[in-house]
């Protein structure tokens, strides 16, 4: 069984740092009350990157703040994580390269992302089962940054773009205008693939699934009015 701690900081009473000594909690690890934490030195101090008996954190903010960025670029974690957290508002620092660095991932959600304008490449994270974008309501394209880095372009060997994806969300995503196929012909992509939800996306017109999905059933299409095509003779 998961065992699961959480940890409240309060404006008067506990910080951050009071974590970073706690270099052997395992499980599952919910830090809660973050507006109330004030810097990138408060993030620092918890120590993060030497918590690597945890599989899945989570961080939350009460209500929204300024301060997100700041702290979020000291909570960096170390790369056994299962459980990537939904906390992202805005990509923090790097992020892009340091998504990778999380090869052991198997779920990642982003959700309420308000800031967001692009994706980073997670399609390289090669033990990735479900992921989930909810309400990134500033998302227009998604294109090739979305499942290779620009390091990857050129390469010679066969690309492998979300290997072991299973579950793909995309939900409230009100500004997605196009999402195109890759330009690389040495890749394979989505290869696992067995379910697509897709609602609330007034303006999507396509989705570049190929033939390689062998596993993939029927999508499910909500509220998608512009809808109408899915290639290679997978039906709306």
């Amino acid at each position: 069984m998961t065992e699961k701690f959480i940890y409240f900081i309060e404006k008067m009473g506990h910080r951050v740092k009071e974590l970073g000594s706690l270099n052997e909690l395992s499980g599952e690890l919910r830090i809660s009350n973050l507006e109330d934490a004030i810097d990138k030195q408060d993030g620092n101090r918890e120590n993060m990157q030497c918590k690597d008996k945890l599989c899945k954190v989570i961080f939350e903010w009460s209500w929204g703040n300024d301060n997100d960025k700041e702290v979020m670029e000291g909570l960096q974690t170390h790369t056994n994580f299962q459980t990537f957290p939904s906390w992202m508002l805005r990509p923090v620092g790097n992020s892009n390269t340091g998504l990778l660095l999380l090869d052991n991932l198997i779920e990642l959600e982003f959700i309420n992302c308000i800031n967001c304008e692009s994706l980073p490449p997670l399609g390289q994270l090669h033990n990735l089962q479900f992921l989930k974008l909810e309400n990134l309501t500033n998302v227009k394209h998604v294109g090739n940054g979305f499942y290779y880095s620009e390091s990857t372009e050129g390469m010679n060997e066969v690309i492998r773009v979300f290997p072991a994806l299973k579950e793909f969300t995309l939900e409230g995503m009100e500004s997605l205008e196009e999402w195109i196929a890759m330009k690389a012909t040495n890749a394979t992509m989505f290869p696992r693939l067995e379910r697509l939800d897709i609602s609330g996306c007034p303006w999507l017109k396509s989705v570049p699934l190929t033939g390689q999905c062998s596993s993939f059933e029927k999508p499910s299409i909500f509220e998608c009015e512009n809808l109408s095509k899915i290639r290679d003779g997978l039906k709306k």
